[in-house]
């Protein structure tokens, strides 16, 4: 499951409800949730805390579920267009975390 920038134009149950069918399709089978969506917007997932004052942000987030247990991970801070992406963290090996450095675009 995949979407950027719908989150924040549903209501509060909306969203909930949205989480539960995700979850609910996950009953049966391994199921991975990507999104890109502003910070909070997500049920569930608390992501870092983003600064205000650095400017517009939205999360790059990917929640696993494998037999039914779910696992939230914030994968990066990007801009609300993509125009630069802010890697948090990255997997290698036995799931070894190393923060990275902002990948800006040229245009930018």
């Amino acid at each position: 499951v995949f979407h950027s920038w719908v989150l924040q134009y549903l209501s509060e149950e909306e969203r909930s409800q949205l989480a539960a069918q995700i979850a609910k399709c996950a009953r049966d089978r391994d199921l991975a949730w990507i999104s890109v969506e502003p910070p909070g917007t997500i049920p569930g997932l608390s992501g870092p805390v983003v600064d205000p004052d650095a400017g517009p942000a939205a999360l790059l987030t990917l929640t696993l579920f494998r037999q039914r247990r779910r696992s939230d991970r914030v994968l990066a801070r990007t801009h609300p267009h993509l125009a630069w992406m802010e890697w948090l963290e990255r997997e290698t090996g036995a799931d070894a975390r190393q923060p990275r450095t902002p990948t800006r675009s040229p245009h930018e």
